[in-house]
């Protein structure tokens, strides 16, 4: 397997831009708190890493805030999403690391931003000063 060894292992903490580049439903395994639970499994591109999520049925918070991030708030209203309309969906998400027994340090998405703070900031312009001397 070849691999580009200047590509930093793992996504710093802060905000970040992603893209979803893979959507699939599954359901929560059996040793989860509630095997069988409707899912959709999130593959995002952020950098030049990739990061799954995973959107659970049961925690609609979470998929509030990941509609509310790629623009699909009319989603939200019908209580319904496709799982391939998200592929190729972006926005802004906030990553921070998280420490577990079985996988050591690891980048997690721990908020998605809302559209709204996904757009670029404007770069200000100034008015030109204004000449008084000229005659009308």
């Amino acid at each position: 397997m070849k691999f580009d060894p200047t590509v930093e292992e793992l996504l710093q903490p802060g905000i970040h831009f992603f893209t979803v580049i893979n959507a699939e439903d599954c359901v929560s395994g059996e040793h989860s708190k509630n095997p069988g639970t409707p899912m959709i499994k999130l593959l995002l591109k952020i950098e030049n890493s990739l990061l799954s999520v995973w959107l659970v049925s049961t925690v609609s918070w979470k998929i509030v805030e990941f509609l509310n991030a790629v623009g699909l708030q009319e989603r939200i209203k019908q209580g319904d999403v496709a799982t391939q309309e998200l592929i190729q969906k972006s926005g802004k998400c906030a990553i921070a690391m998280e420490y577990t027994e079985k996988y050591g340090e690891q980048p997690k998405v721990v908020k998605f931003l809302p559209k709204e703070n996904n757009i670029p900031a404007q770069p200000k312009t100034t008015l030109p000063e204004l000449n008084d001397d000229i005659p009308f």
